[in-house]
């Protein structure tokens, strides 16, 4: 029987830093399969953080570039299987020198059994 998963993440990227934070690692015996993933950003942001989705080193969104905004949301119908033991990466980089961003990630997809 499939199991619904609903990840939600906070990103908070330090004035002028870029990193990647494992969100979600697919747990044993399991394919994680994405429905939705969304990408919020604050009012504040100012197109200074770019934020993209990875599973290990292949970017699954955007297909290609970055999302970025100011006081706006990605909703997007994404179909991504995650296999058993891979882990969902989230990379961000904040290109402003002095103020630290954010932006919120949601992905709603389940759990189907191997």
């Amino acid at each position: 029987m499939d199991q619904e998963v609903h990840i939600i993440y906070k990103v908070e990227a330090d004035a002028n830093s870029e990193g990647d934070v494992e969100i979600y690692t697919t747990p044993r015996g399991w394919d994680l399969q994405t429905q939705k993933i969304n990408v919020a950003f604050d009012p504040n942001v100012d197109y200074d953080l770019e934020i993209s989705i990875f599973d290990g080193i292949r970017q699954v969104a955007p297909t290609e570039g970055v999302f970025t905004g100011k006081a706006m949301a990605f909703n997007t119908s994404r179909e991504v299987i995650f296999q058993e033991g891979s882990s969902v990466i989230v990379h961000y980089k904040n290109t402003n020198a002095t103020t630290k961003r954010y932006a919120i990630i949601e992905i709603l997809g389940k759990l189907v059994s191997k």
